[in-house]
């Protein structure tokens, strides 16, 4: 952006004039959240650092991996809405960055939701989510009591089992599944 005598604003920016070291810190002073603090992601996406972040574009670029690789984010899973996780791994993505401290917190059992879980599951087989919400394998004892958590526990390892098989097979099969879900919840009849 240049301004009225048509320099330019990155030029005159003292912060880029400092040894990297220091803007480092300074980057981390701003951008890091306190330990066990994470950056929620909600629908309406997650706090993305504040100002810093659109001072310029080198300025950015160099804060951009302290505030992704140093925090931690959370998404709290509700009625298993995944378009909140995949916005935020599509940024990822765009970005071109590894995957960051990123988990999904969630209350056994979460409010059904067909759609969603579908929706979910179609995100896991393209590969932009990861079945690890629920591992059938890490469920607690008191967890695996749950007969709607231990099945979408099931459903999404089948998932991620069948990601080289075509989506409507896998769709089909998820359907098959689906009576045992309603057994446990009649709300998983809606949509």
């Amino acid at each position: 952006m240049a301004d009225e005598d048509g320099s330019d604003h990155q030029q005159n920016c003292r912060l880029l004039a400092l040894p990297g070291e220091l803007k480092n810190r300074i980057y981390r002073l701003v951008l890091v959240q306190p330990e066990d603090t994470p950056i929620i992601i909600t629908s309406t996406g997650y706090h993305r650092g504040g100002g810093l972040l659109q001072t310029c574009e080198q300025v950015r670029r160099e804060a951009l991996k302290i505030f992704f690789y140093e925090n931690e984010f959370e998404h709290p899973l509700r009625r298993w809405n995944p378009t909140p996780m995949c916005n935020f791994m599509s940024t990822i993505a765009r970005l071109e960055l590894d995957c960051p401290k990123a988990e999904m917190v969630y209350e056994v059992p979460i409010e059904p939701c067909w759609r969603h879980l579908v929706q979910w599951c179609c995100q896991i087989h393209k590969g932009v989510l990861t079945s690890d919400v629920i591992n059938p394998g890490a469920l607690r004892k008191e967890d695996v009591l749950d007969l709607q958590t231990h099945m979408v526990a099931m459903m999404m390892l089948t998932v991620r089992t069948m990601c080289s098989q075509p989506w409507s097979l896998v769709e089909e099969l998820l359907e098959g599944m689906r009576p045992s879900l309603i057994t446990a919840d009649r709300r998983w009849e809606d949509d």
